[in-house]
């Protein structure tokens, strides 16, 4: 691969995390010159240290014949963050999750496995409820090399 040095660019992103990443993606597939900046010794951010993929109603599951609510895992979220977090960010977040897993794929990202998270049970939640939910909360993926 080969760079050419600019001077100025369409689109600078800083933080090669997945929102980074995925941005400057975005931004060079509808033809903007990108520049991705990270300041760290390695890409990847946050990311790094994650356990797998969120998502809710995705194709994966489907396939499974797995079912979740995103309004029950929307309530389930603000409760465990006691009220503090933003509602209407998280419920975006859980309405697109499944669009975001089927572009990771279209990315070329392949789906290694599709495991269980399981936390805790929360006090007075059904187990059945509960483990429905956690099953369908992460999605392990490799990327293609």
């Amino acid at each position: 691969m080969s760079f050419t040095k600019q001077e100025r660019y369409d689109v600078v992103v800083v933080g090669t995390g997945a929102a980074g990443t995925s941005a400057a993606l975005e931004a060079a597939q509808h033809g903007a010159s990108v520049l991705l900046l990270e300041k760290g010794r390695h890409t990847g951010g946050s990311s790094n240290y994650t356990e797998g993929l969120f998502a809710v109603d995705s194709y994966l599951q489907k396939e499974q014949g797995i079912k979740v609510s995103g309004t029950d895992v929307l309530k389930e979220e603000v409760e465990y963050s006691k009220y503090k977090a933003d509602s209407r960010i998280w419920r975006n977040y859980v309405d697109d999750s499944a669009n975001t897993v089927q572009w990771l794929k279209d990315q070329g990202v392949k789906y290694e496995a599709f495991k269980p998270w399981v936390p805790a049970k929360p006090l007075g939640t059904s187990t059945k409820a509960w483990a429905n939910q956690c099953y369908t909360m992460r999605s392990y993926l490799k990327q293609k090399s």
